[in-house]
């Protein structure tokens, strides 16, 4: 009884450690598992602002889609950052300024949208027959 009970315990404990190093290379996701993150991630395309899967920064200088990123988009993925960064510090205040929060919110989701129109022209482009 004892011998199985320790078998079962082993086997969980290996359960765990072999689904957390699975978990932990993070195949999937935004950016393919480079980084799990939403808002950076969805900014870049790639999974944020961290390394890129060859080593080059995100936001500076980064490829996207195979094209260079014209330097007003990289503008725009920088103050997104920025901005995130801002409201993440504004919200670990012990009292929050609400109205400084949401505008910083709004902020962010403007910048996110510009980027994000410039993703989908940019995909059309490279998508669409040539008129």
């Amino acid at each position: 009884m004892k011998m199985r009970r320790n078998v079962m315990i082993l086997a969980v404990v290996a359960l765990v450690a072999f689904a957390g190093s699975a978990f932990a290379h993070g195949h999937g996701g935004w950016g393919g598992g480079h980084r799990m993150g939403g808002t950076d991630a969805a900014l870049c395309g790639e999974g944020g602002f961290g390394g890129g899967p060859q080593g080059e920064p995100r936001g500076q200088g980064t490829r996207m889609m195979g094209k260079d990123v014209p330097q007003a988009i990289r503008n725009l993925m920088n103050e997104a950052h920025r901005t995130n960064l801002q409201l993440r510090l504004a919200l670990t205040e012990d009292k929050v300024d609400a109205a400084k929060a949401k505008a910083l919110f709004e902020k962010a989701q403007e910048l996110r949208g510009k980027i994000a129109l410039w993703r989908f022209e940019e995909s059309l482009k490279r998508k669409a027959p040539a008129n």
